[in-house]
């Protein structure tokens, strides 16, 4: 009995079926045949390139869910994509692609000198012309090229330096439309029914207008002043928090200006607050601190005259208390001669005049009192 073509085509499936199965087996590093008529020990451990990583069913079986679960969402992204393209397409060849002015003046591509760029002519190639759109809102217009012929072409299609320009003059639409202006559904109606290129937008009411306006007033009113209570935040040592009040909030800002002027005028006769020279600081500095030094020197130099002299003051103490104007009676005053043989001698050379003081002994007097009072306060 000759074979059939079933039993080919049987015989055909079980081939292919061996040949898979052998072809994974051999991938997996399994051994596809018997050694000798003897099935072999499968391996204890299996080889890395066998072992699967884990989890990886759960994930295939999540991502399989998703994909099925999102492929309406992604057909439709796909058409907003391809549609996307086509316009970008016709764009980047020059075309309106179905935009008007305003739509294609808030692009953020410059197109016309992407294509100057690129190279691209206006002039409709082989591959450019599209499928003409059965659409009511891609009319057929004519326009004028660049040398002056008249051509039919899909609104959409044309180039947007060609783009015909519209009537001054007032037509029959453009009354219909001042009129629709009123009526947001009419307009809406009759533009997406007239205008290709219509694109609705939202236009609020006159009530809506004013309420905003009216709101916009009230935030930016120069009579609200600032207030600190409406910042949760630190206050500086300076913080001073005005009135609300109109008039005491003014009363308050001349106390402060009247203060300052005060506060300026008695820096100012103290010689505070003025700008100081570079270096005039350090200089200050060095100068307080000469200063320092030197009024100790002084003080340590009196203590010491002070201490060699308490012992004789304390001997004579008694003597001088009885009679203090001693000294004075017997004392004359007399000049030495040395002294005004020196005066003498400068007159006679031409030299200025030099006064040698002559101690009287008033001066030394006094000096011998303030000694005694100051023996007589020590302990």
């Amino acid at each position: 009995m000759p074979p059939s073509s079933s039993s080919f085509l049987e015989l055909k499936a079980h081939l292919a079926k061996q040949e898979a199965e052998f072809q994974r087996k051999k991938a997996s590093g399994q051994e596809a045949y018997t050694k000798g008529g003897v099935t072999s020990r499968p391996d204890k451990k299996p080889t890395i390139w066998a072992r699967q990583n884990k989890n990886i069913a759960a994930r295939n079986a999540r991502d399989l869910e998703w994909s099925m679960a999102s492929k309406p969402v992604l057909d439709v992204a796909r058409e907003a994509l391809e549609r996307k393209a086509a316009q970008y397409d016709k764009l980047r060849r020059g075309k309106t692609a179905g935009l008007n002015e305003k739509q294609y003046e808030s692009l953020l591509i410059d197109f016309d000198k992407k294509a100057e760029e690129e190279g691209y002519d206006s002039d409709s190639t082989a591959e450019d012309v599209d499928e003409p759109s059965a659409k009511d809102d891609d009319p057929i217009v004519e326009y004028e090229d660049e040398f002056g012929r008249i051509r039919t072409s899909r609104r959409s299609e044309v180039p947007r330096n060609l783009m015909p320009q519209k009537s001054t003059e007032p037509e029959e639409n453009e009354y219909v439309l001042l009129m629709a202006v009123f009526c947001s559904s009419f307009e809406t109606k009759f533009y997406a029914d007239n205008d290709p290129n219509y694109f609705p937008t939202f236009e609020p009411s006159a009530e809506k207008v004013a309420e905003v306006e009216a709101a916009l007033r009230e935030e930016s009113n120069l009579a609200t002043h600032y207030d600190a209570a409406n910042e949760v935040r630190a206050r500086g040592a300076g913080f001073y928090q005005f009135s609300k009040d109109e008039a005491t909030r003014e009363s308050q800002i001349e106390d402060l200006k009247k203060a300052r002027k005060e506060t300026e005028r008695v820096r100012g006769e103290l010689g505070e607050g003025q700008e100081s020279k570079p270096g005039s600081e350090k200089r200050k500095r060095a100068i307080e601190e000469r200063k320092k030094v030197i009024e100790a020197k002084r003080q340590k130099i009196k203590e010491s005259a002070v201490e060699q002299l308490i012992p004789t003051l304390t001997r004579q103490t008694s003597s001088e208390e009885a009679n203090p104007f001693k000294d004075t009676e017997d004392a004359t005053p007399t000049s030495k001669p040395n002294q005004v043989n020196a005066q003498i001698s400068q007159k006679s050379k031409g030299k200025p005049e030099t006064i040698v003081p002559i101690p009287q002994s008033a001066d030394e007097f006094l000096a011998t009192l303030e000694l005694n009072m100051m023996v007589k306060r020590q302990p």
